[in-house]
C-alpha cells in the first residue's frame, strides 16, 4: 500500500504529508491542460530532436509509418498506428532521457484515447501530418510547434469530455 501511495505521489495524484497521511488531488480543467502541456514539451522536444538527428532511413520509415497511419480507420488500428509512429519519432530523437521522462507521465484517459474521447481521430490525423512534414523538412521550430498545437487541441477535447461527464472538480471558481 505504501509503495502504491508513493507511486501516486510521484505521478501527482496524491500528496503525502509526513505524520498526516495522503491526500487526493482533485482534477480540474487546469490540471488536465497542464498534463497536456507537459506532454507537449516532452514530445515537442522529441520531434525537434528527430528533425535534427533522424537519418534518411529514419525519415523513410517515418513516411512508411505515416502511410499506415493515414490508412487506419478503426479506433484500435488507428491507436496502434499512432503509437508506432510516435515511438519511431522517439527513436529518431535518440534521446533516452526523454523516453524515461515520458514514462513518468502516465495517461489520464484509460483505454483507447480515440474511443474514449470522441472526434479526436481527425485532429490527430492533421496534427501528425504536420509533425511528419516538419520533421522530414528538418524544421526544428515547426516540429515542436506542431506537437504543441496538436496536444493543446487534444487536451481541450479531454477537458470537454470530462466536463460533460461531470468528472472535473471546480476549485475557487
Amino acid at each position: 500500500m505504501r509503495e502504491a501511495l508513493v507511486a501516486l505521489d510521484r505521478e501527482g495524484w496524491v500528496t503525502i504529508e509526513p505524520h498526516r497521511g495522503a491526500f487526493v488531488h482533485g482534477v480540474d480543467a487546469d490540471w488536465v491542460r497542464d498534463h497536456y502541456d507537459i506532454l507537449s514539451v516532452l514530445y515537442g522536444l522529441a520531434a525537434a530532436r528527430a528533425a535534427v538527428r533522424g537519418t534518411a532511413d529514419d525519415r523513410a520509415h517515418l513516411h512508411e509509418l505515416h502511410r499506415t497511419f493515414k490508412r487506419s480507420s478503426a479506433p484500435d488500428a488507428f491507436d496502434a498506428a499512432n503509437h508506432a509512429l510516435l515511438q519511431h519519432v522517439l527513436s529518431m530523437a535518440r534521446a533516452p532521457r526523454l523516453v524515461t521522462a515520458l514514462r513518468a507521465v502516465t495517461s489520464i484517459v484509460p483505454g483507447n484515447f480515440f474511443v474514449e474521447v470522441p472526434n479526436t481521430i481527425p485532429t490527430q490525423r492533421r496534427g501528425i501530418a504536420a509533425i511528419v512534414r516538419a520533421i522530414v523538412a528538418h524544421d526544428v521550430d515547426e516540429s515542436r510547434a506542431s506537437v504543441e498545437r496538436l496536444l493543446a487541441r487534444q487536451g481541450n477535447a479531454v477537458v470537454g469530455v470530462l466536463t460533460d461527464r461531470g468528472v472535473l472538480a471546480e476549485f475557487g471558481r
